[in-house]
């Protein structure tokens, strides 16, 4: 698996949560209100994973 491979898997990921009702955290309080808006630590992790895969394509 290649860079741009896992930032597509991350985003899909990311906006995948769009649909799932949280039962963790802070978000959890809010329950159904949360539908239609991505986890914010996916999108974190999206942004991270984003962020690596630059910097490693501009060290080559």
């Amino acid at each position: 698996m290649h860079d741009g491979e896992r930032v597509r898997f991350t985003a899909a990921g990311a906006e995948a949560t769009k649909q799932m009702k949280p039962v963790h955290g802070r978000a959890a309080y809010y329950g159904e209100k949360c539908l239609g808006n991505p986890d914010g630590g996916a999108v974190v992790g999206q942004l991270i994973f984003e962020a690596l895969s630059r910097y490693e394509a501009a060290r080559e």
